[in-house]
């Protein structure tokens, strides 16, 4: 059943803002991680670096999972979503010096965010696929 052209446009659009939010993940995972490297003053906020940079890498396999290996996305997407939590709970412990609770609450709030993240970029995918005419 071919998708009303309505329905692909908001598909598209919906790839574009999560593909440019990935985008900006593999970004802000390297240089995050660039920048807190001689910050870090415990093991702790090392072993979070480290994280940060498997963050980076996981964002730049979602979004080339995009275009190429496109049987391996589902998988590269289920390692962001976890580095995304992972770095959210950490993080928010080792350098943000906050509660284990508040920490685990941080990174099941970066979970979500970043679960609607990979529904619409996989909403958006399928868009891309149906280019019939109407």
């Amino acid at each position: 059943m071919p998708v009303p052209a309505q329905g692909r446009l908001w598909r598209r659009a919906s790839f574009i803002v999560a593909a440019l939010l990935l985008a900006y993940c593999v970004w802000n995972g390297f240089a995050g991680a660039w920048s807190q490297r001689s910050a870090a003053e415990t093991t702790a906020q090392a072993g979070q670096t480290i994280l940060q940079v498997l963050y980076g890498a996981l964002s730049l396999a979602a979004l080339i999972t995009c275009f190429r290996w496109r049987r391996l996305q589902p998988l590269a997407l289920i390692g962001w979503v976890a580095s995304v939590g992972l770095n959210g709970t950490v993080a928010s412990i080792v350098w943000g010096r906050t509660s284990i609770v508040v920490g685990v609450v941080s990174g099941l709030a970066a979970v979500l965010v970043a679960a609607l993240v990979a529904a619409m970029l996989r909403a958006g995918l399928r868009g891309f696929g149906d280019s019939r005419p109407e």
